[in-house]
């Protein structure tokens, strides 16, 4: 906005109230964007129900692919896809053992957040029940 817009404005006592982010304020910012994406690209990677089976099934310790196939009902192609998902949002790596790649989920807290859901959509699960308790019609006698 150039100098006559803001000679208006403050003829007319509007006062600009927004103050442009400055130096170390900008990089807090940016850290700040940085860690926010992090979180996100983590939260997708739960986000589909074959990936929290593998995380599950990765629950109490490390599995290969192959142990992973018949534990999860899906091809081996499926679930190698989704542990890459899963290593690129750094939920889960990989070591080798000879020819195979065995998994591991990088930090346990991972479960906490998947349990939380859990109890976040069992209580909603509760309401809706309820809800639809309220709503049934009286039985006929």
């Amino acid at each position: 906005m150039g100098a006559p817009a803001e000679r208006k404005r403050k003829e007319a006592g509007v006062e600009r109230k927004c103050q442009p982010a400055r130096g170390t304020e900008l990089e807090a910012d940016v850290r700040a964007r940085r860690a926010l994406e992090l979180k996100a690209k983590a939260l997708q990677a739960l986000g589909h129900p074959a990936r929290l089976l593998i995380l599950e099934a990765l629950r109490h310790g490390e599995r290969c692919v192959c142990e992973l196939t018949p534990v999860l009902g899906l091809r081996q192609p499926n679930i190698s896809q989704h542990l890459s998902i899963l290593r690129s949002a750094n939920l889960v790596v990989a070591r080798r053992d000879g020819t195979r790649a065995v998994y591991r989920v990088v930090d346990s807290a991972v479960f906490e957040i998947i349990d939380r859901m859990g109890e976040v959509v069992r209580r909603q699960g509760e309401e809706m029940a309820s809800a639809l308790g309220e709503l049934a019609l009286p039985e006929e006698q």
